[in-house]
Parts: structure tokens; C-alpha cells; sequence
């Protein structure tokens, strides 16, 4: 009963639409939650704020490529 549930979900959350895919191809997209926004920043000088720290994924998002450390 709980997997047809997930199956049959669509909410608006906060991080947009949730739902579970029961697509199988690729492999992994099944009962997967596709399509959410997650984004990794990053910060490059002690203090900086989060309004100031880099974008770096999504690549369709993105505001700087990755920065590595010099070494």
C-alpha cells in the first residue's frame, strides 16, 4: 500500500513538485524523487555569506566554475 502511495504522490513542496518516477530506464530513475533543485556553493574567503559564496551546481546555475585549492 505504501509503494502505490509513493507511486501516486504529487505534492508542491517547497523544493517544487515532489513525486516518485516509476520510469525504469535509466535503471536509477525508478521510485526515484527526479527533478529537484538541490545546489552546492562555495565558499572561498573566511566570512563570506552564503548571498556571496559561488553557485557551482547545477551547471545550468552556475555563477563560477569550481575553484581548487593552489597545489
Amino acid at each position: 500500500a505504501v509503494i502505490k502511495a509513493l507511486e501516486e504522490i504529487e505534492y508542491l513542496g517547497t523544493l517544487g513538485k515532489i513525486s516518485f518516477s516509476t520510469q525504469r530506464d535509466p535503471p536509477m530513475a525508478y521510485h526515484q524523487w527526479l527533478g529537484f533543485n538541490v545546489f552546492m556553493i562555495q565558499y572561498t574567503e573566511v566570512g563570506q555569506s552564503p548571498d556571496e559564496a559561488a553557485i557551482v551546481y547545477p551547471p545550468e546555475y552556475a555563477t563560477s566554475p569550481i575553484q581548487y585549492p593552489p597545489g
